[in-house]
């Protein structure tokens, strides 16, 4: 597994090389002090799994993420930070960050357990978090999903309208919303009619504005 490390503390930064290097599956190919010149590394060589610190001068570790999501979509990024804040988390994910782990309580085995999580294709079923974050993580968005099941009740919509309308609100296509359940799109057109009167809406784009 090729990794590269973007991390401005030069002695972490060395010693999290050294670490993940004596492991016989795990290869440092970059050491990066900060996130501003990520083409010039990537061009020539891609890794597999990026190691972004979230506090660096210069570019910040979420804009990191978001740069190398848009530019090198094959590369899984995993935050390291001494933070361990719930709302960094979602906006790490939101991002496109597929990992996020805390350096003081989070150590190399987890690291590269976490590293091959994501190597080996389960990282859309696993999301590698440390463990008390998980449970904040979990919570948060157990706590969204019966905010926004509440918020429809008040629109008396059927099942099958709050099944749709869940999907648009994710962000899905009317041809995969189509193709998950089953019916043509066609059909799904009049699902939506119907459903965006009863929201007072008029566009998709109304959607996150109405649910939050």
């Amino acid at each position: 597994m090729l990794i590269a490390i973007i991390e401005d503390n030069d002695k972490y930064r060395d010693c999290l090389a050294v670490g993940l290097n004596g492991f016989s599956d795990c290869t440092v190919m970059h050491k990066m002090s900060n996130a501003l010149h990520i083409d010039r590394y990537f061009c020539n060589e891609l890794p597999d799994v990026a190691l972004i610190d979230i506090n660096m001068p210069g570019l910040d570790g979420i804009s990191a993420v978001k740069e190398i999501s848009k530019n090198y979509p094959s590369v899984k990024c995993i935050m390291l930070t001494v933070n361990a804040d719930l709302d960094m988390v979602i906006k790490s994910m939101l991002n496109g960050a597929s990992g996020y782990l805390v350096k003081d309580k989070d150590n190399i085995s987890k690291i590269v357990e976490s590293i091959r999580t994501l190597h080996s294709g389960n990282f859309n079923e696993e999301f590698p978090l440390n463990g008390t974050l998980a449970n904040k993580v979990l919570n948060h968005f157990l706590q969204n999903e019966k905010t926004i099941d509440k918020k429809l009740d008040e629109f008396k919509l059927t099942p099958k309208q709050k099944e749709i309308l869940l999907l648009l609100y994710n962000g899905k296509t009317y041809k995969q919303i189509a193709a998950a359940i089953n019916i043509s799109v066609d059909t799904l057109n009049s699902h939506v009619k119907a459903i965006y009167p009863k929201m007072n809406i008029k566009s998709k784009g109304e959607i996150k504005r109405v649910l939050g």
